[in-house]
Formats: C-alpha cells, structure tokens, sequence
C-alpha cells in the first residue's frame, strides 16, 4: 500500500517537472482508488496492487499528451506581486 502511494507522489512529482499543474494531477481517477485501496484490496489480493500501479502509471503518461495544463510561472508571479506592493503609493502609511 505504502509502496503504491510513494509511487504517486513520484509521479506527481515528475509531472509538475514537466510543467503539468496541480489541477489535472488531483483529478486524476486513480486518486480515489488509492484513496479507497486499503477497504477494496483484501489481504489476499496483493496482485490488484500490480494492477493499480499500472492504471497509475497509464494515467500520468496521459498527463503529458498535447492537451496537458501548464503550471503557472509562480516564482514570476510572485515577483510582479511584490514589485507592485512596492510601488503602492500608500506604501509607509
């Protein structure tokens, strides 16, 4: 179980390495399953875990197709913000 999460974190992770943003990742179907794994995979089923980390798998490959949502630039956006608030002229009240 713990393997299968650690496998999603990974591949969150390299999807926002490719400029995938956080949106799509967390709307992805295999969230609820890992959400749901431990009451819907029995003991004795350890295979159906092979079988979600391939789903998983399939569906971060999915994240990277033309049609994929882009990350902000934060660290930008960031810097405009602030720039702005320095230039208020209410700045020193």
């Amino acid at each position: 179980m713990m393997r299968a999460l650690i496998r999603y974190i990974e591949g969150a992770e390299a999807a926002l390495a490719r400029g995938v943003a956080p949106g799509p990742i967390a709307a992805m179907d295999i969230v609820r399953q890992l959400q749901r794994m431990g009451d819907d995979i029995p003991e004795d089923h350890l295979e159906r875990y092979a079988e979600l980390a391939a789903r998983m798998d399939t569906e971060f490959a999915g994240l990277g197709s033309a049609g994929r949502q882009h990350a902000p630039n934060l660290v930008v956006s960031a810097r405009r913000r602030d720039s702005e608030d320095r230039s208020c002229s209410c700045a020193g009240r």
